[in-house]
């Protein structure tokens, strides 16, 4: 048997780090070298040890989760996934740690503690093995584009051509770095990221913010309009459905034998119905999500990219995408902004959205 990797537990709470490295060390692949309720002396203890992953707790004595997270981003990247008791009302907080460099977020069970956190084992060590894969640094901040908002633009066109893009583990960033550098007048957008309920209202509120474009959490029957980007609600896998000249959204239930809801391939399946009126784009994240949805929809004439190895956190999805020639072209994520706007481009040459 190999070597395991090296697990660090930072958690105030002694019943959590109890439950959770039974967990971890139950796994043949990873193990807990060290369990702690100190936050200050965590911060030693990674100075001065190696780990391979960390697993960190908001809100602890002495210093905050998220203190906490900036100091080892800064002097010591690792890969870190946030565990707490996340609420609707702190779900910035969640979005916040992945900005400062979290790898991904998990919540914490509000009832049967105990019973609900082993419902959790398999998602907690997913997560993990993930996490061990993904290529960390120093996070670069979001910054707001300079550009004109949507508000001041017309916003009840319907939109004839749609563009998609799927993303995972360290999606939030790309995303976000994508946003802001979008022109404000493209053709619908749709974003699905995997990610948890509570958390993807909170994750379209700070993209709002972040570029020229609006964008807001997805509804049920909702109009797909240009200059409007729609994030899917976690929980919920996301279709479209025709509406006159244009489409609407269609939230659904999660599909049987499918690790992530909402699901990439759900919705980029629905999209392929389009042919070359849509675009289809797969960004970094762990396993096969969106690569068969890809497929489908270049089969149908559509647009489609991934983005490339070096600039992907974890280089899955997009390589899946690839490999069963589904991307058309693999595109850095420095470039992947262009091409979104080169391909809307030619919405607005015909005088459409």
């Amino acid at each position: 048997m190999g070597t395991k990797n090296r697990v660090l537990v930072i958690d105030d709470s002694a019943l959590f780090r109890k439950i959770l490295t039974d967990i971890i060390n139950s796994s043949p692949d990873l193990e807990v070298a060290a369990s702690l309720g100190n936050p200050v002396e965590a911060l030693e203890l990674i100075k001065n040890e190696k780990f391979d992953v960390v697993t960190l707790d908001v809100v602890m004595p002495k210093m905050d989760g998220l203190e906490l997270l900036a100091r080892i981003m800064e002097f010591k990247p690792l890969p870190v996934i946030m565990i707490s008791s996340w609420t609707q009302v702190n779900s910035q907080i969640g979005i916040k740690s992945l900005e400062l460099g979290a790898v991904d977020i998990i919540a914490k069970p509000q009832n049967n503690y105990q019973e609900g956190i082993r419902l959790l084992e398999k998602e907690i060590l997913t997560k993990l093995r993930t996490a061990v894969r993904a290529k960390v640094g120093k996070p670069s901040a979001w910054t707001p584009a300079s550009s004109v908002r949507v508000g001041e633009l017309p916003q009840n066109l319907l939109s004839k051509r749609i563009i998609a893009i799927g993303a995972s583990t360290g999606g939030t960033t790309a995303i976000g770095e994508i946003i802001k550098m979008l022109d404000p007048d493209l053709p619908g957008i749709l974003i699905i990221q995997h990610m948890p309920a509570m958390f993807t209202g909170a994750f379209a509120q700070t993209l709002d913010q972040n570029g020229a474009i609006r964008v807001k959490e997805a509804e049920d029957g909702e109009e797909i309009t240009g200059g409007k980007a729609l994030v899917a609600p976690g929980g919920k896998n996301l279709a479209l459905v025709r509406l006159g000249q244009g489409y609407r959204v269609k939230l659904g239930q999660p599909v049987n034998n499918t690790f992530y809801t909402p699901s990439i391939d759900y919705t980029f399946l629905s999209l392929a119905q389009l042919g070359k009126e849509a675009m289809g784009v797969v960004l970094t994240g762990m396993g096969a999500d969106g690569a068969k949805g890809l497929k489908a929809m270049r089969d149908q004439g559509s647009f489609t990219i991934a983005q490339d190895e070096k600039s992907s956190v974890v280089y899955g999805m997009p390589q899946k995408a690839a490999e069963l020639g589904g991307a058309l072209k693999i595109v850095p994520l420095d470039r992947i902004a262009m091409e979104i706007n080169q391909w809307g481009r030619t919405t607005r040459v015909a005088g459409e959205i």
